[in-house]
C-alpha cells in the first residue's frame, strides 16, 4: 500500500470550528504510515481522549436579589475521566470538579456542572469562571444582581456626619468646614444600580446645577459658599435606583450669627390713656445674653427702661435660634409717652438694635396683596390707627424717575376691625418697573413711610403674593421693627400685626 502524507493544515482554525468534520474524527492524522498495520494502529487511536472546548467564552446574566441563579458551563466534548472541570468566583475557587471549596451554603453544583447559587445578593455581583483543565480553557459569566440601596451616609471632609448638628461658628469653625465653605457628599450603597441622589432643604429639592443662596449641587455633592445665617438649616439627601424604597440621610447645619431683626413696622400707632405694646421679633445663635429697652437713645434723655407700674417687659426666646421676640407694655399713655423706643438684643456674637416710633399718627402701612391685571395694580393695604382713617396715599415711580401720587378717600366702607383698617386700592399703570409706597392719614397726621420700597415688574396679566419671611442684612446694624397692642384690642391686634409679618412680594427686592 501506498504511505498516505500528513495533510496540509487548512485555512481555518478548525480547533476553534465546531462544526468541522475534524473535530468529531479521532484519528490522529500526524501518524505516517505505509505498511499493512497502519489499519491496526488506527483502530487504536479510537477511544482516546478528544479536546475540550466552549461554543463561546463569554456570555452575561442579571437576576434580582433573592432568586435563585444557574450558572452553566457549556463545555463540549467533557469526558470527566480525562478532565478536570473547576469553577471560580473571580480568583476564589468554588468547585474542583465535585469537590466543594466554598463555605457559602448557598452554592451548589448539579450532574452536569452548573453552579447553582440561592438568594442571590448584591454582592454577589462578579465574574464566575468555569475553567477546563488540562486544556486550561475558560468560559466566563458575568453575573449582575439588581436590588435597592440599603443604606446612605453624609460625609463631610471624609467623615461621616450623617444625623449629626454641624455648626459653624464664625469666630473658629471647626474641622468639618473649609474655611466658610461647607461640601456635603452623599454616598449610597448596598445597591445595584448606583441610584440617583437628590439634595432638598426644608422640603424644597435642591437640583443638580443649582447655583443659587451660595448653594452648588453638582453630581452627589451639595457646596455650600461663604456660610451665612440663611444657609442654616436641615439638609437631607435621597437616594434610590428604581428598587424598593428610596433611602435617605440628613444633616443639620447651624450657624452662630448676631442678633436679626425681622422687618416691620417702623412706627405704631397708640391713643391717650391706652396701653400699647411694642414687639421685636429676632432671631439669635446662641441665644441672648440680655435684652434691653431703651427710651430717647442718643438724646439728652436717653434712659433705660425697667419693669414698674408703667412698662412690662416680657421675652420669649427660641431655644434652637429660631424666631424669639420681646414686648414691651407701656400704660396709660401720655404725651410724654408719645416717643422713639430701641429694643437691644446681645449673643456672644454681637449685638443689633431696632427702633420703633410710638405716636398718634398710623402705624406704618403694610401691603397685604398685589395683582396686575388689564392694566390695573391692585393693591390691598393695612395700617393700625385708634383715630379715624381720612386719606391713603399711594405712590409709585417708573423708569421716568419721578414719583406720582395717587389719593384713595377713606369711607364709611373701610370700617375698622379693632382699630386695623384696609384699604384695597386700583391704579391704572402701563406694564413696566415700578416702585411703590403708600401711607396713611388720621386726624392726627401722616404715618411715617415704610422704609421698604416695594418693586414690581408688570409684565405679565397676572402676578401672585407668595409669603415671605424678611430679615436686615447680615451687614445692617439697625433695622425698624414693632408692633402694636391697645386695651380691649391687644390680641386681636397683635394677630393683625403677625399676619403682616412675612406677607412681602415674592419679586419685592428690599432696600
Amino acid at each position: 500500500m501506498c504511505g498516505l502524507s500528513r495533510p496540509e493544515p487548512a485555512d481555518d482554525n478548525y480547533q476553534n470550528d465546531a462544526d468541522d468534520d475534524y473535530q468529531d474524527d479521532d484519528q490522529d492524522y500526524n501518524q505516517e504510515y505505509d505498511d499493512g498495520d497502519s489499519k491496526d494502529q488506527s483502530s487504536k487511536q479510537v477511544g482516546e481522549k478528544k479536546t475540550a472546548y466552549f461554543l463561546e467564552d463569554r456570555m452575561s446574566k442579571s437576576a434580582n436579589i433573592s432568586q435563585t441563579v444557574a450558572l452553566a458551563c457549556p463545555v463540549k466534548n467533557l469526558d470527566e475521566k480525562n478532565h478536570v472541570i473547576m469553577w471560580y468566583n473571580y480568583t476564589s475557587m468554588l468547585y474542583q470538579k465535585k469537590v466543594k471549596h466554598s463555605k457559602d451554603p448557598r452554592i451548589s453544583l448539579d450532574e452536569n456542572f452548573s453552579l447553582h447559587i440561592k438568594n442571590v445578593q448584591v454582592t454577589d455581583t462578579n465574574e464566575y469562571f468555569c475553567k477546563i483543565y488540562p486544556e486550561n480553557i475558560n468560559h466566563t459569566i458575568s453575573l449582575k444582581v439588581f436590588g435597592p440601596l440599603t443604606h446612605v451616609s453624609i460625609l463631610a471632609n471624609k467623615n461621616n456626619v450623617t444625623s449629626q448638628k454641624l455648626t459653624f461658628d464664625v469666630r473658629q469653625p471647626s474641622y468639618e468646614f473649609n474655611g466658610a465653605n461647607l461640601v456635603l457628599e452623599c454616598k449610597a450603597t448596598g445597591g445595584n444600580p448606583a441610584g440617583r441622589v437628590t439634595w432638598s432643604k426644608k422640603g424644597e429639592n435642591l437640583e443638580h446645577g443649582t447655583r443659587s443662596h451660595h448653594i452648588h449641587v453638582y453630581n452627589n455633592t451639595l457646596e455650600i459658599r461663604h456660610i451665612t445665617r440663611k444657609q442654616a438649616g436641615v439638609y437631607q439627601c435621597l437616594a434610590g435606583n428604581g428598587f424598593g424604597k428610596p433611602v435617605h440621610a440628613h444633616v443639620e447645619l447651624v450657624v452662630t450669627h448676631k442678633p436679626q431683626f425681622l422687618k416691620e413696622e417702623t412706627a405704631v400707632n397708640t391713643n391717650i390713656d391706652e396701653t400699647a405694646e411694642l414687639h421685636c421679633k429676632f432671631e439669635s445663635n446662641p441665644k441672648p445674653e440680655h435684652v434691653h429697652w431703651y427710651k430717647n437713645e442718643g438724646s439728652a434723655k436717653h434712659e433705660r427702661i425697667h419693669e414698674s407700674d408703667k412698662y412690662k417687659i416680657r421675652n420669649h426666646y427660641d431655644q434652637h435660634g429660631g424666631v424669639s421676640t420681646t414686648t414691651l407694655e407701656i400704660r396709660r399713655i401720655d404725651q410724654q409717652d408719645l416717643n422713639e423706643y430701641t429694643c437691644e438684643v446681645q449673643n456672644a456674637v454681637g449685638k443689633a438694635r431696632s427702633k420703633i416710633f410710638l405716636a398718634l399718627t398710623p402705624s406704618t402701612v403694610q401691603l397685604l396683596s398685589h395683582s396686575y391685571k388689564g392694566g390695573v395694580l391692585h393693591t390691598k393695604w393695612e395700617t393700625h390707627s385708634h383715630q379715624p382713617l381720612t386719606e391713603l396715599n399711594v405712590m409709585t415711580r417708573g423708569s421716568d424717575g419721578k414719583w406720582d401720587s395717587h389719593n384713595i378717600p377713606v369711607t364709611d366702607a373701610h370700617k375698622p376691625r379693632n382699630n386695623v383698617w384696609t384699604i384695597p386700592t386700583d391704579v391704572k399703570l402701563p406694564s413696566g418697573d415700578y416702585e411703590v409706597q403708600a401711607r396713611a392719614k388720621n386726624s392726627e397726621g401722616w404715618s411715617a413711610i415704610n422704609s421698604e420700597t416695594h418693586k414690581f415688574n408688570l409684565l405679565h396679566e397676572k402676578i401672585d403674593l407668595q409669603d415671605t419671611i424678611n430679615f436686615v442684612d447680615d451687614d445692617t446694624e439697625e433695622v425698624q421693627v414693632a408692633q402694636i397692642g391697645g386695651t380691649g384690642g391687644s390680641q386681636s391686634i397683635s394677630r393683625a400685626s403677625a399676619c403682616i409679618l412675612g406677607v412681602f412680594l415674592s419679586i419685592v427686592l428690599f432696600f
